[in-house]
């Protein structure tokens, strides 16, 4: 579950396969960074969300920003479809279901 007043980094793992339309001949590995942020995160942390995630990524990986609501199918693929969203540390504010027409 993620709060909507925090930001949340990601890192998605991931591998692309190269074929020749019948056998793989190549197996990279790749990464991708999304940083979530909470509709009721203030200014100054979106920011330092953005800049924490540029200072962790030693890959030079993909960095994706994600505002609540606008997550795309990608990030609740993850979740296994469905992301947990809290309105503070204790309640839930609302599950996110994928949403294609976003």
């Amino acid at each position: 579950a993620v709060v909507s007043t925090q930001s949340s980094g990601i890192r998605w793992e991931y591998h692309l396969v190269e074929d020749d339309g019948f056998v793989a001949k190549h197996k990279s590995k790749r990464c991708a960074y999304y940083f979530w942020q909470g509709s009721d995160l203030i200014v100054n942390q979106k920011g330092a969300t953005a800049l924490k995630t540029i200072e962790l990524d030693k890959e030079k990986a993909s960095q994706i920003r994600v505002v609540q609501h606008r997550e795309p199918p990608s990030l609740l693929n993850l979740f296994k479809g469905s992301l947990v969203i809290r309105s503070d540390s204790r309640g839930v504010l609302h599950r996110d279901q994928p949403n294609l027409g976003r």
